[in-house]
């Protein structure tokens, strides 16, 4: 079982009090927010609430933002954000270039795939478009290539490094069959995800086919059920946590359900997953 990069320890449970989350509201984090958190790579959209005063006035502000904790493992973490815009990125253009992607280009980003270009003066950059945040991310193009080389030269076999390579290169997810250790085989999926890489690679891998890999973005729906309280999801976003003692009846008889299941050593937070050196063998 992989160990997570950060631990409970290491959240800046003040920077996110700050915003409105309770220490409680972040550790009943649900799996798909509390894991990518501890792997430092982004959540999904989380909700956010901040009091600032107008002519000496309180003024109450809502709004959406993806957050990641960065700095090096096993001490407090920063806290970083990427909000939600008002405005896509995609239709205003990068520094105000509406024109800096072609039509197809903006159609490739709109439908989840990469886009590799070199700005005007700049170096060559793998773009991908966040439809939640509604922004652009991007990374060298160079660095990707060499981390994709190092990896499929890893574990791939000496007949099928240039085909994957190059099926990653092209924003695909590629599917493998690895040896784990000398009785274990198994698959594993790796592709091109700036906002959700491992380790910083700008590659997302699961243990795994290629349509786990796509599924893990899946969106929940309704209430999901932690220790002190309950997240609600809606339109495919965290929207509210509930603590417990606001709890309705028909609430308080599905959590003491999930709770009977928790007991019997089916934890709320499960983890399972690959080392971050790519542990595996060729």
């Amino acid at each position: 079982m992989r160990r997570a990069r950060y631990q409970s320890s290491d959240i800046p449970y003040e920077s996110f009090e700050r915003f409105g989350l309770s220490r409680a509201a972040v550790d009943d984090f649900p799996d798909d927010v509390l894991m990518p958190l501890k792997d430092g790579r982004f959540t999904p959209l989380l909700p956010l609430h901040l009091s600032i005063y107008e002519k000496g006035e309180p003024i109450d502000i809502e709004l959406y933002a993806r957050a990641q904790l960065r700095g090096p493992s096993g001490q407090k973490a920063d806290l970083w954000w990427l909000p939600e815009l008002r405005v896509s990125q995609l239709e205003k253009g990068l520094d105000g270039n509406e024109n800096f992607f072609t039509e197809e280009e903006k159609k490739t980003l709109l439908e989840g795939g990469i886009v590799t270009k070199r700005s005007d003066d700049g170096p060559r950059n793998i773009y991908q478009y966040d439809p939640d945040s509604k922004q652009l991310v991007f990374a060298s193009a160079d660095i990707i290539r060499e981390n994709i080389k190092n990896l499929t030269e890893k574990i791939c076999k000496d007949d099928d490094v240039a085909d994957t390579k190059k099926k990653i290169q092209n924003g695909k997810p590629c599917e493998i069959l690895v040896q784990i250790d000398s009785d274990t085989k198994t698959n594993v999926t790796f592709g091109i995800d700036l906002l959700s890489s491992n380790e910083g690679s700008g590659l997302r891998y699961i243990i795994g086919s290629e349509e786990q890999w796509k599924a893990e973005k899946t969106r929940h729906e309704g209430l999901l059920y932690g220790m002190e309280g309950a997240w609600r999801y809606e339109e495919g976003r965290l929207k509210e946590y509930i603590p417990d003692v606001d709890y309705t009846t028909e609430m308080r008889m599905e959590s003491d359900r999930k709770n009977m299941q928790h007991s019997q050593g089916m934890g709320y937070h499960a983890e399972m997953g690959m080392d971050n050196d790519y542990n595996i063998k060729r």
